[in-house]
């Protein structure tokens, strides 16, 4: 990666880290941004972000592309996760609320770490970009489940 895109360790680093730092930031304005607008809007905003800085990775030729689609998948991040958990505590009740939860955080949390192994081996077996080619048919596919409900829970309304 650090060859294909001429750029230096520092500035591979700090690709890794504009990811997390812009998922923290701006995670708390999304979630009353999900309240406000609507959970399945930010969602949906959530995985077209992430489909959009993907595809800034998978044609980055330099630096500021790659430093840009990795900013957009923290903001993605930041959509995704507040507004996924709002709509568990809206759709689900009781046990079957503990239940969601505990999967959302297996899914989240698990997945991250599924993810680092998973991408290591599509690195090493297909190169870097694919990586992102991956996570952009992942976002697809839950794009396709998103689009599936329809419309808000009828509690939206209600802060998280």
């Amino acid at each position: 990666m650090k060859s294909s895109l001429d750029i230096s360790l520092e500035t591979l680093t700090l690709a890794v880290s504009l990811s997390a730092l812009f998922s923290g930031c701006f995670v708390v304005a999304s979630g009353g941004l999900a309240d406000k607008f609507g959970r399945m809007r930010m969602t949906t905003l959530g995985l077209g972000l992430s489909i959009v800085g993907s595809a800034m990775l998978v044609v980055a030729q330099g630096p500021g592309l790659f430093l840009a689609g990795r900013v957009l998948q923290g903001l993605s991040a930041a959509c995704i996760m507040p507004a996924t958990l709002a709509l568990i505590k809206t759709w689900y009740e009781g046990r079957a609320r503990q239940r969601a939860v505990s999967f959302w955080v297996i899914g989240s949390w698990g997945g991250s770490g599924l993810c680092s192994f998973v991408g290591g081996a599509i690195a090493t077996g297909l190169g870097w970009r694919w990586i992102f080619v991956f996570s952009i048919a992942v976002a697809l596919l839950a794009l396709f489940f998103a689009a599936r409900h329809a419309g808000e829970p009828q509690r939206q309304r209600q802060p998280a």
